[in-house]
């Protein structure tokens, strides 16, 4: 087995409880929002909240699959548990900086930047890891990103949203 210095798993995505009222005024602001795309002739704005609600209602009718996150001498690497397809390999050299986010119990994240300017900032839950622990065994291949304070805004809107 390859060297692995640490390893965890975690859900695809988290799936939030969301009660009547949330769906309610969900339903009420997507009927505003098509409402106004359709009296502004805005098609293609309301096109894009039918896929929205399509999606969320996909996300919803099924159960996130497992992911597994490893940390090795070599890089990191993520995807689907027991499906190797899935496994996406980041070699040091194409990982830019990390950095942590850790206010339990609401945030516990890792987050890398990749070099390649298109490709999106890698968020990588915690779970139960030890922060400190997880930190100085990829400061010994990585740069932290230490100017980096706060949980990204578009994530904390989804976890308000409960998206």
């Amino acid at each position: 087995m390859k060297d692995v210095l640490y390893q965890w798993e975690f859900a695809e995505y988290h799936q939030h409880e969301r009660g009547g009222l949330w769906y309610v005024t969900a339903g009420v602001i997507t009927a505003g929002l098509f409402v106004w795309a359709t009296m502004t002739a805005n098609y293609l704005f309301g096109i894009i909240v039918m896929l929205a609600v399509f999606i969320i209602f996909l996300r919803d009718t099924r159960s996130p699959e497992r992911m597994r996150f490893t940390i090795t001498p070599r890089g990191i690497e993520y995807g689907l548990v027991g499906v190797l397809e899935s496994i996406r390999v980041l070699r040091w050299k194409e990982l830019k900086h990390f950095w942590l986010i850790y206010e339990p119990p609401e945030v516990k994240s890792l987050y890398f930047h990749q070099k390649t300017f298109w490709a999106p900032t890698l968020v990588i839950p915690l779970k139960k890891q030890d922060p400190v622990k997880v930190r100085n065994a990829l400061k010994k291949y990585l740069d932290e990103d230490t100017t980096q304070e706060y949980e990204p805004v578009a994530d904390t809107l989804r976890r308000a949203l409960r998206l």
